[in-house]
């Protein structure tokens, strides 16, 4: 006899519970998630709650709103930029040498031919 529910399992002897496979804990309450979910809680077995700002599997992804526009999110909200692109999600172009007459409209480093800026 088992003094409380065995939630996901059964009661196997006097006070002991017998989980189902994906259960752990005193009362099979406890779900398992194998492996363990890294940015999010195991709500049930094998499967992760993300916190907020990341998502996937195991929680792994972080999420950047806005999107990265010419880079990557590395961490929620946090974009790491391309080559040659600069700002919080990567929109503004890098030109090197700096446009004397006009804007900077698509990266541009000094060994490339290609003319970036516009009047």
């Amino acid at each position: 006899i088992c003094n409380q529910s065995c939630n996901h399992g059964i009661c196997a002897q006097p006070y002991t519970c017998t989980c189902q496979a994906g259960w752990s804990g005193i009362y099979c309450d406890q779900p398992i998630c194998i492996p363990a979910c890294v940015n999010g809680n195991c709500t049930s077995p094998n499967y992760c709650s993300c916190d907020v700002k990341y998502t996937g599997y195991l929680c792994l992804t972080p999420i950047c709103s806005p999107s990265c526009v010419n880079g990557l999110c590395t961490s929620p909200d946090n974009c790491t930029c391309n080559v040659g692109w600069n700002g919080t999600i990567c929109d503004e172009p890098i030109c090197s040498p700096s446009c004397v007459n006009g804007n900077c409209t698509y990266p541009m480093i000094a060994t490339l031919v290609t003319n970036s800026c516009k009047k």
